[in-house]
Protein backbone atom coordinates (compact mmCIF):
# COMPACT_ATOMS: atom_id res chain seq x y z
CA UNK A 1 0.00 0.00 0.00
CA UNK A 2 3.08 2.26 0.84
CA UNK A 3 4.16 2.02 -2.55
CA UNK A 4 1.25 2.37 -4.32
CA UNK A 5 0.15 5.81 -2.33
CA UNK A 6 4.36 7.35 -3.07
CA UNK A 7 3.50 6.04 -6.94
CA UNK A 8 0.34 7.86 -7.08
CA UNK A 9 2.08 10.96 -5.55
CA UNK A 10 4.56 10.66 -7.83
CA UNK A 11 2.36 10.84 -10.73
CA UNK A 12 0.46 13.69 -9.21
CA UNK A 13 3.60 15.07 -8.80
CA UNK A 14 4.45 14.70 -12.74
CA UNK A 15 1.20 15.66 -13.74
CA UNK A 16 1.29 19.05 -12.02
CA UNK A 17 4.97 19.80 -13.32
CA UNK A 18 4.25 18.42 -16.89
CA UNK A 19 5.36 20.76 -19.52
CA UNK A 20 2.40 22.79 -20.85
CA UNK A 21 2.69 22.03 -25.28
CA UNK A 22 3.86 25.64 -26.00
CA UNK A 23 2.92 26.60 -30.33
CA UNK A 24 5.82 26.74 -32.07
CA UNK A 25 6.92 29.92 -34.75
CA UNK A 26 6.13 31.08 -37.38
CA UNK A 27 3.07 29.32 -37.10
CA UNK A 28 0.88 28.95 -39.86
CA UNK A 29 -2.75 27.73 -39.92
CA UNK A 30 -5.09 26.91 -42.99
CA UNK A 31 -7.90 28.92 -42.14
CA UNK A 32 -10.46 26.18 -43.18
CA UNK A 33 -8.34 24.14 -40.37
CA UNK A 34 -9.90 26.31 -37.67
CA UNK A 35 -12.79 25.93 -35.40
CA UNK A 36 -15.98 26.46 -36.67
CA UNK A 37 -14.52 26.84 -40.26
CA UNK A 38 -17.44 25.00 -41.67
CA UNK A 39 -16.20 23.27 -45.25
CA UNK A 40 -13.74 25.15 -47.36
CA UNK A 41 -14.81 27.19 -50.22
CA UNK A 42 -13.17 27.25 -53.52
CA UNK A 43 -14.60 29.81 -55.21
CA UNK A 44 -17.42 32.35 -54.17
CA UNK A 45 -20.64 31.70 -56.19
CA UNK A 46 -18.26 30.72 -59.31
CA UNK A 47 -16.17 33.51 -59.26
CA UNK A 48 -12.53 32.72 -58.28
CA UNK A 49 -9.72 34.63 -56.31
CA UNK A 50 -6.78 35.23 -58.65
CA UNK A 51 -4.08 32.76 -58.00
CA UNK A 52 -4.04 29.36 -56.22
CA UNK A 53 -5.31 28.89 -52.34
CA UNK A 54 -2.76 26.32 -50.85
CA UNK A 55 -4.90 23.18 -48.49
CA UNK A 56 -8.21 22.23 -49.49
CA UNK A 57 -10.07 25.81 -49.56
CA UNK A 58 -10.46 28.57 -48.07
CA UNK A 59 -13.37 29.86 -45.13
CA UNK A 60 -15.55 33.06 -46.86
CA UNK A 61 -16.00 34.88 -43.56
CA UNK A 62 -19.73 35.46 -43.67
CA UNK A 63 -21.73 35.05 -40.69
CA UNK A 64 -19.97 32.77 -38.64
CA UNK A 65 -16.81 33.34 -36.75
CA UNK A 66 -13.96 30.84 -36.79
CA UNK A 67 -11.11 30.53 -34.34
CA UNK A 68 -8.10 29.09 -33.09
CA UNK A 69 -5.82 28.59 -30.34
CA UNK A 70 -2.12 29.84 -29.36
CA UNK A 71 -0.08 28.72 -26.22
CA UNK A 72 2.52 31.00 -25.21
CA UNK A 73 5.25 30.56 -22.48
CA UNK A 74 5.37 33.97 -21.63
CA UNK A 75 3.50 37.55 -22.05
CA UNK A 76 4.87 38.76 -25.68
CA UNK A 77 4.22 40.83 -28.77
CA UNK A 78 3.44 38.55 -31.76
CA UNK A 79 2.86 39.49 -35.52
CA UNK A 80 -0.49 38.39 -37.15
CA UNK A 81 -0.69 38.07 -41.25
CA UNK A 82 -3.54 36.51 -43.53
CA UNK A 83 -3.77 35.67 -46.81
CA UNK A 84 -6.74 36.97 -48.00
CA UNK A 85 -8.83 37.93 -51.08
CA UNK A 86 -11.89 41.17 -50.59
CA UNK A 87 -14.20 41.22 -53.95
CA UNK A 88 -17.44 42.19 -52.37
CA UNK A 89 -16.33 46.20 -51.98
CA UNK A 90 -13.82 48.45 -53.91
CA UNK A 91 -13.60 51.13 -50.62
CA UNK A 92 -12.65 48.08 -48.59
CA UNK A 93 -14.17 46.04 -45.76
CA UNK A 94 -13.78 46.17 -42.31
CA UNK A 95 -12.22 42.95 -40.66
CA UNK A 96 -12.16 42.24 -37.12
CA UNK A 97 -9.71 40.07 -35.65
CA UNK A 98 -10.60 39.00 -31.70
CA UNK A 99 -7.57 38.58 -29.57
CA UNK A 100 -8.70 36.91 -25.88
CA UNK A 101 -11.90 39.00 -26.68
CA UNK A 102 -10.74 42.18 -27.34
CA UNK A 103 -11.65 43.14 -30.79
CA UNK A 104 -9.69 44.82 -33.12
CA UNK A 105 -11.14 45.91 -36.97
CA UNK A 106 -8.95 46.93 -39.93
CA UNK A 107 -10.47 47.94 -43.43
CA UNK A 108 -8.89 45.54 -46.10
CA UNK A 109 -8.62 46.70 -49.70
CA UNK A 110 -9.91 45.45 -52.43
CA UNK A 111 -8.01 42.43 -53.33
CA UNK A 112 -8.81 40.12 -56.43
CA UNK A 113 -5.91 37.99 -55.85
CA UNK A 114 -4.65 36.48 -53.09
CA UNK A 115 -2.86 39.11 -50.78
CA UNK A 116 -1.09 38.83 -47.25
CA UNK A 117 -2.59 41.12 -45.24
CA UNK A 118 -0.97 42.92 -41.63
CA UNK A 119 -3.50 42.58 -38.94
CA UNK A 120 -0.70 44.14 -36.50
CA UNK A 121 1.08 43.25 -34.21
CA UNK A 122 -0.86 42.49 -30.73
CA UNK A 123 -0.19 41.11 -27.12
CA UNK A 124 -0.28 37.41 -26.17
CA UNK A 125 -0.70 36.01 -22.45
CA UNK A 126 1.03 33.69 -21.29
CA UNK A 127 -0.36 30.37 -21.52
CA UNK A 128 -3.73 29.66 -23.81
CA UNK A 129 -4.59 32.27 -26.06
CA UNK A 130 -7.51 32.48 -28.34
CA UNK A 131 -8.13 34.28 -31.42
CA UNK A 132 -11.39 34.37 -33.71
CA UNK A 133 -11.96 35.95 -36.74
CA UNK A 134 -15.38 37.62 -36.37
CA UNK A 135 -17.83 38.48 -38.92
CA UNK A 136 -18.89 41.66 -38.11
CA UNK A 137 -18.60 43.29 -41.46
CA UNK A 138 -16.91 40.19 -42.66
CA UNK A 139 -17.33 38.66 -46.80
CA UNK A 140 -13.46 38.59 -46.98
CA UNK A 141 -11.54 34.99 -47.93
CA UNK A 142 -8.84 33.76 -45.74
CA UNK A 143 -6.81 31.18 -47.00
CA UNK A 144 -3.66 30.70 -44.29
CA UNK A 145 -3.14 32.79 -40.72
CA UNK A 146 0.35 33.11 -39.97
CA UNK A 147 1.85 34.56 -36.33
CA UNK A 148 5.20 35.47 -35.71
CA UNK A 149 7.28 36.15 -32.69
CA UNK A 150 7.58 40.17 -33.15
CA UNK A 151 10.48 42.24 -33.94
CA UNK A 152 11.47 45.51 -33.57
CA UNK A 153 13.37 47.74 -35.09
CA UNK A 154 17.22 48.57 -33.58
CA UNK A 155 16.81 52.02 -32.08
CA UNK A 156 20.04 52.32 -30.38
CA UNK A 157 21.53 54.71 -33.12
CA UNK A 158 19.52 56.96 -32.73
CA UNK A 159 20.46 60.36 -31.11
Amino acid sequence: MKGLKSGIFLLLIALTFAAEEYTKFPFTIEAEDCDDAGEPWTSIYDKKIKGEFSGKGFVYLTSTPFSFNLTVPEDGMYQFNARIGQILSKDGRLQTISINGVDYSYTVPYYEEWTDFDFGMHRLKKGPNKITFKPIYGFAVFDTITVTEATFPDFSSVP
